[in-house]
C-alpha cells in the first residue's frame, strides 16, 4: 500500500500515513517525574519557537537550583497559551548543553559546538496547555553546571495560526532570541531579553518504585526502621503521626513540627543526598525534611547532618547531607508543613546504598526489514564502575557502555554486571 499524503487548508500541516513505516520515539519503561520552571501567565510566540517566521532561534539558559538534583532528561516541554489546531512546523532543532554561565552577556548566535542535539523533527501543536516533545537523545544532565537550551526553527516558512508560549520574566539575561523570513537561518546577533518560556523537564524515576511493598515510616525515631533501599522509597505524612511521640527535645529544625515520622539508613559515602518528590498534599503546604545523627534516639543527641528542606509549598526538592561516615546509620526526619498530609517518593542521587537496578529508553525500527532500532541503558545502584552489559533476545552481543544499536525487530533482555558482579536484567523490551 503506498504511502498517503494528506495537506490541510495550511500548507504546513501535513500528516503522513503508511503501512510501512513510522515514526521511531523513545518509550521509557517506567514512571516519569516532572521540574517545571516558570509560572508566568502572559504569553508570545517569539520564543522559543516562532511559527510567525520562516526561521529562528532562542537560547536559554536555567540554573541548576531548578532541577532539584534530577539527572537524566527525557522529554521538554512548552506551554502553549493559545489553543492551535493540529499547526505542525517541521525541521524543529533542540540542543542542550551544560554551562558555567548564569546569564548573557552578548546576543551572538552561540553555534552549536559543544552542544548535544536531543531533538530534530517535527512538531505539532493542538489546542493550549503542556506541548510535551520527547527527546530522541536523553540528556545526560550533571546535577551541578547550569543548562543551557538552544531551540532552532528551520521550517522555511509560516503561516497564521502559530502558538503562543507563556513566559515567565526571570528579571536576569538569560535569554537570547532571533528570528527572520527569507532563505536560511540568520545566525547573526540577536535580542537579549529576561522573558524565558514556562519550561517542563522530564526525568525517569527508578523501576522499583512500589510503594505497596514499603515497610512504612514510625511515630518514633527509636522504632525507625532500616531501609535497606530507599530509591524509590514511597511513603505519605498522614494525620495519625504524631508530634509529640516524634519530636524529643532538642531536635533542631527550621520550623514547627507536626506529623512527624522517621527512617533510617546506611551510609556509602561521606554526603548523601535524596530526592524528594511531593504529591496529593491535603492542604498544599508540601512537607520538610532533615537527616540526623543520633546515638540513641535521646533527648539532646540529634546533631543535624543536612539542609533543612521547608519549601512551605509543594514542590520536588533535594536534601543533602555531609560529614557522613560510611557504613554508619543516619535517621530522617519527615514532617508536614502545618500539620499537611502529602505522599512522597524518595530517589537516591548519591550517598545511600542502593541495589543494583536499571532503566532503559529504545527507539523502534524506522521501517519494516531495517534492522536500525536501538536500545540504551542506565544503571543505577550497584558498585560503579559498571562491568558488562548484556543483550539477548533476537540477537545478543555485550559491551561497556549499555548502548545497543542496529537492532532488528523483536524482544529483547538486558543485563547489567556492576564492579562487584551483581548483576540485575531487564526485561522484554520490543523493538
Amino acid at each position: 500500500m503506498p504511502s498517503i499524503l494528506f495537506k490541510s487548508t495550511c500548507l504546513r500541516n501535513l500528516l503522513l500515513v503508511s503501512s510501512f513505516c513510522f515514526i521511531s520515539i523513545n518509550v521509557f519503561s517506567q514512571l516519569e517525574r516532572n521540574v517545571v520552571i516558570g509560572g508566568g501567565l502572559v504569553a508570545t510566540n517569539n520564543i522559543p519557537f516562532n511559527g510567525n517566521a520562516d526561521y529562528g532561534w532562542t537560547s536559554m539558559i536555567f540554573g541548576s537550583a531548578g532541577f532539584h538534583g534530577s539527572d537524566l532528561i527525557i522529554k521538554i516541554g512548552f506551554y502553549v497559551n493559545n489553543s492551535p489546531v493540529n499547526y505542525t512546523m517541521q525541521n524543529q532543532r533542540i540542543w542542550m548543553r551544560q554551562t558555567a554561565a548564569t546569564d548573557y552577556t552578548s546576543a551572538n548566535y552561540s553555534g552549536t559546538a559543544g552542544f548535544t542535539k536531543v531533538y530534530d523533527g517535527p512538531i505539532t501543536y493542538n489546542g493550549s496547555g503542556w506541548a510535551m516533545i520527547t527527546l530522541q537523545t536523553p540528556f545526560a544532565y550533571n546535577n551541578s553546571s547550569n543548562l543551557e537550551v538552544l531551540c532552532e526553527n528551520g521550517d522555511g516558512s509560516n503561516a497564521a495560526g502559530f502558538p503562543q508560549f507563556r513566559y515567565t520574566d526571570v528579571g536576569a539575561n538569560r535569554v537570547v532570541r532571533n528570528f527572520n523570513n527569507g532563505a536560511s537561518m540568520n545566525t547573526g546577533p540577536g535580542i537579549i531579553v529576561t522573558a524565558r518560556p514556562n519550561t517542563k523537564f522530564v526525568f525517569p524515576t527508578p523501576t522499583n518504585i512500589n510503594c505497596s511493598t514499603n515497610t512504612p515510616a514510625t511515630d518514633l525515631c527509636s522504632a525507625a526502621p532500616q531501609i535497606s533501599n530507599l530509591n524509590g522509597y514511597c511513603g505519605n505524612t498522614k494525620g495519625s503521626y504524631t508530634v509529640s511521640a516524634s519530636d524529643p527535645s532538642g531536635v533542631s529544625f527550621c520550623g514547627n513540627l507536626e506529623n512527624t515520622s522517621w527512617l533510617k539508613f546506611i551510609a556509602s559515602e561521606t554526603t548523601a543526598k535524596l530526592n524528594i518528590i511531593v504529591d496529593n498534599c491535603s492542604d498544599n503546604n508540601g512537607i520538610q525534611m532533615r537527616i540526623y545523627e543520633t546515638p540513641n534516639c535521646g533527648t539532646g543527641t540529634f546533631t543535624p547532618k543536612s539542609n533543612c528542606w521547608s519549601p512551605s509549598f509543594v514542590q520536588p526538592g533535594i536534601v543533602e547531607a555531609t560529614g557522613l561516615t560510611p557504613g554508619n546509620t543516619y535517621y530522617l526526619m519527615i514532617d508536614g508543613y502545618a500539620g499537611d498530609q502529602c505522599d512522597y517518593t524518595i530517589y537516591i542521587n548519591s550517598g545511600v546504598q542502593v541495589a543494583l537496578n536499571g532503566t532503559y529508553s529504545k527507539t523502534d525500527i524506522s521501517c519494516q526489514g531495517v534492522n536500525d532500532g536501538l536500545i540504551s541503558v542506565y544503571p543505577i545502584g550497584g558498585v560503579k564502575p559498571y562491568k558488562n552489559f548484556t543483550l539477548s533476545g533476537t540477537s545478543s552481543s555485550s559491551n561497556i557502555t549499555g548502548v545497543f544499536a542496529g537492532l532488528a525487530a523483536g524482544v529483547y533482555s538486558v543485563t547489567i554486571e556492576d564492579n562487584n558482579g551483581a548483576t540485575y536484567t531487564i526485561n522484554n523490551i520490543t523493538i
